[in-house]
Formats: C-alpha cells, structure tokens, sequence
C-alpha cells in the first residue's frame, strides 16, 4: 500500500555550521609533523561544517552533519546522520551515525571555536574516529547545584584509507561493535569527569598499509604454532582493545584550567599502548585569551613477539617485528602557547605556536607556528 507524505514546516528546520581557516607552518625544512612541513599552508588544517536538524514530532528529531576538511580534498562527508527519540524529560536515545564521547572535547572535536588552542593536544586527541554507527541514550539529571550528564553509545567503525601517525600506505581499520561510556559532572566553575571505551574486537590490514612486511608472514608460516600465532596477530590485527581518560577542570570565566590524561591498550596487536596527558591554563582579559600548555605522550610496544622471536633464535623475523613496533614508540613531550581574540560572538582570530622533542625519534620534534580563524553560524 502507498505510504502517505508528511509536510515539514521550514520553520522546524534548524540550519547552523562551523569552520576553521588555518595557516600553519614548520620552523625548519627538515621538520614535518600532523602532515605540517615548512611551507605555510592553509589547507591541511582547515574544515567547514553545515548541520541540519529538524523536530519530526513532539518526541522524534533527526540531524545530519555534513564536514569537509582540507587534509581530505575538503571532500563532504556525514559525520553525523542519526534520529534521537525524547524517551522523558531526562532521558534521550540515539539511532544512526553519531558523535561519541571519549575525551572531554569529543562531542565538538572539530569546532575549533569551542576550545583555545588551533589545534587540540594531539598525543590524547589521537584516535581517528570521532563518530560511529549504532544506538546511543544520554541521561541528565541534578543533584542540588551537581549537574550529572551520562551517555552510552555501541558503536561501530571503519575506515577504509586510514593512515597511522607513523606513515604507510592507506588501509582498512575497523572497529566492530564498541561499548562506550562517558561521565560528565559540572559543579559551579568546576567540571570534572571519565570516559571508558572497551572495544571486543578491532581488525586493521597491516599487510595493506606496510606490503613489505608480506615476507614476514611467509616466513612465519613455518614456525611452530606458538611464535607463528604471535606474528600473525601483529600482521593480522584482530585484537581486544580497552581506553580510558579522565579530566579535572575550572574556569570562573576569567581565569580557567584543565588537566587531563588518557590511556590506551591495544592488547597483543602491532599497535602501541599509548599514555597521554597534559594541563593547560590561560587567562581571558577584555576580548582576548591567553593560554599555555603543557603535556606528555609515550607509545610502547603493546606485543613482546620480538623478544620471543630473538629468543627462538629467529634474528630476521624479530628484526621485522621490531621495526613494525620501533616506528610508533614515542617518548615525546610538547609545549603549546596562544592568544585569541574574539572579534564577536561568533568568530575568533588565533595564533599557536607549539613545540614537540621527542626522545626516542628526532624526526617527530618539530616547531609548529599556526594562525587561523574560527567561526560558527
């Protein structure tokens, strides 16, 4: 039977964006760092968003996201297209692709305008999914003056061109379905609360991203079951993955800081454990804000597959293995410094200049100075 059109008032539609226009440059030739190097340019960096939303009914709304970034050819895609149902005054429920929350910027990760920096600390903002397609519910309530924002989300992801930090050719990556929880509290000027993601089964074509490796599993295949298991899981990632993070912060609205840490286990897979944190604070006066920052982040390798290997006495296989792992250790610490200035509300100048020096690989220390604009609408 034929189904019957509803009409959609236009004044029910909600039309809104954000954007960025970054400028950002390396000090030296040889430096290269978040795909910055030492030609200025302003396209890496830069994105535009347009989201739409609309009530369908007293309790049903739908909203969609639609965000282009310059590092991707400013090539539209949806980050967001989900329904959310009303369930109580209290209680809302989420269908379709949606934002998740894993750190204490993760639901406007990419409105710049939300934050100080130009760009977020990249050691725990480091996680290439900010979205995920599944069901969600987020439950606020009060307690006195305590205000208490709690979301669940299960969620799956992928991503078929994902490139690591540490280089490779593009590959798949993808996250099967994830149970993840955030805890939000807001008391006066202080806001303080956790995220913890547990994520049953995460796959990611190494093979695809590294080819060179492809001997190794050849090799490998004749080893006995125990050593050839180890190199197949880091060749074949199909591992159990457990994130945390946690954050403190208080801002009176002149004076504000934030310290906040994540840490991530990837289990025996090629990925590295990563540990990450950082404090901020800064200092609004009259329209402009001044702020500085300070952080750390260490990759270790997540498999002790090498040293199995090299106690086998199989040299060859360890050394590809190790090399596999000896590209994403990071011992890294970074220094941010900014100021802003608020033209009105809703556009905001900054200027960044952020130092990396990384202990365990040069190549990774950069100077990074960026100037952009940030806007909403």
């Amino acid at each position: 039977m034929p189904f019957t059109a509803h009409a959609l008032d236009v004044n029910a539609i909600d039309i809104n964006g954000f954007g960025s226009i970054i400028g950002s440059m390396t000090n030296d030739e040889d430096e290269s760092l978040y795909g910055i190097d030492e030609d200025f340019d302003f396209q890496n960096e830069s994105r535009f968003a347009v989201q739409v939303s609309s009530r369908l009914s007293e309790k049903w709304s739908a909203t969609a996201q639609i965000l282009a970034r310059g590092e991707d050819q400013f090539d539209p895609t949806f980050e967001w297209a989900y329904l959310s149902y009303e369930a109580t005054s209290n209680l809302k429920l989420f269908f379709g692709r949606q934002r998740f929350k894993q750190y204490k910027y993760s639901g406007y990760v990419d409105v710049g305008y939300a934050y100080p920096w130009l760009r977020l600390p990249q050691g725990v903002y480091s996680v290439p999914f900010s979205s995920g397609d599944g069901v969600g519910a987020a439950f606020q309530t009060y307690a006195g003056d305590l205000e208490v924002n709690l979301q669940y989300n299960l969620l799956g992801s992928t991503i078929d061109d994902f490139v690591p930090s540490t280089g490779g050719n593009p590959a798949t990556i993808e996250l099967q379905l994830s149970h993840i929880f955030s805890a939000d509290m807001n008391f006066e000027e202080f806001n303080f609360g956790f995220n913890l993601a547990y994520i049953p089964e995460l796959s990611y074509d190494v093979l695809g991203a590294n080819p060179e490796l492809a001997p190794l599993l050849l090799a490998a295949s004749g080893l006995p079951p125990t050593l050839r298991d180890d190199v197949f899981e880091l060749l074949n990632d199909d591992v159990e993955v457990f994130t945390w993070d946690v954050y403190a912060g208080w801002d009176n609205g002149t004076v504000f800081g934030l310290v906040e840490y994540s840490d991530q286990n990837f289990g025996e897979s090629s990925f590295s454990d990563q540990k990450s944190w950082y404090v901020t604070g800064g200092y609004r006066f009259a329209q402009f804000t001044f702020h500085g920052t300070y952080g750390q982040d260490e990759n270790e390798a997540s498999s002790n597959a090498a040293e199995r290997l090299e106690q086998a006495q199989l040299a060859a296989l360890a050394t590809g293995v190790r090399g596999l792992q000896e590209a994403q250790k990071e011992d890294s610490e970074f220094w941010i410094f900014g100021v802003r200035y608020d033209f009105d509300a809703a556009v905001a100048l900054k200027a960044d200049y952020t130092t990396v020096m990384d202990d365990d690989n040069p190549q990774r220390e950069a100077e990074i100075f960026a100037v952009g604009l940030d806007f909403v609408f």
